[in-house]
């Protein structure tokens, strides 16, 4: 292996490595941002303790641990593997779209067998998910 090759790999791997760090801690620090952004502000301030729960966790050695860890995970896997991890954080990963078509095709059967509108099936599969997160929480609480 010529030393100008050797040199050129372990420079992507070094880089792979700081990227993936860089954005664990993006992920990290704008996840709560998301979630209040996505509930829409209506749990009376809710969101915003949630928040700043988690920003203790985030800046907390657990954090520090989760962005080292996804730096050496980067150095070892490579770019592309890594950014296909990155992809499923962040929602773009082909797995949510199969999800979503799944999801799709489950209520349009089960507003017909049941006959009831789509939007209240999906308004009652989201307070579902919503309580069964909030037992999970108060649990670890």
């Amino acid at each position: 292996m010529p030393l100008g090759s050797w040199i050129g790999s372990l420079t992507e791997r070094l880089l792979v490595a700081l990227v993936s760090g860089v954005a664990a801690a993006l992920t990290l620090f704008l996840f709560p941002v998301a979630l209040a952004l996505l509930g829409g502000g209506a749990g009376g301030g809710g969101e915003l303790a949630f928040g700043a729960l988690f920003y203790a966790f985030v800046f907390s050695k657990v954090g520090l641990i989760v962005v080292i860890g996804a730096a050496v995970v980067g150095f070892c896997v490579g770019s592309e593997r890594m950014a296909s991890v990155f992809s499923f954080f962040w929602g773009t990963h082909t797995l949510w779209a199969r999800f979503g078509t799944y999801l799709n095709e489950k209520l349009d059967e089960w507003s017909v067998e049941y006959v009831i509108p789509r939007r209240i099936l999906l308004g009652l599969l989201v307070v579902l998910l919503f309580v069964l997160a909030i037992v999970v929480w108060k649990r670890s609480v």
